[in-house]
């Protein structure tokens, strides 16, 4: 399953051949940022510690990222079982918490 942004283009025959080729891991794939978490209230994605302990931020870059199917499962049990806060860093809530 791929998701990616409405202002991404896709290499079709690029992907088609990664995938053909297996060389997709079992899991989420994409780009990784890591970044210091923004605590100043005011900064487009300030969040405060109650809803994210962590110092960083570590996701997957939201433009274009990967799930293979064999981990769909567990990803919706994940979405399903969350019992904490819903972040409005929808990429960190995506691929770094859930």
């Amino acid at each position: 399953m791929i998701k990616t942004d409405d202002d991404v283009l896709l290499n079709m025959p690029a992907l088609h051949q990664v995938l053909q080729n297996r060389k997709i891991p079992t899991g989420l794939t994409g780009k990784i940022m890591s970044i210091p978490a923004y605590r100043q209230p005011g900064q487009k994605w300030y969040m405060p510690r109650r809803y994210y302990t962590d110092s960083r931020y570590t996701f997957l870059l939201g433009f274009t990222y990967i799930l293979s199917m064999d981990r769909l499962g567990d990803f919706l049990d994940s979405i399903t079982n969350y019992q904490g806060p819903i972040l409005d860093i929808d990429d960190l809530f995506i691929t770094g918490v859930l």
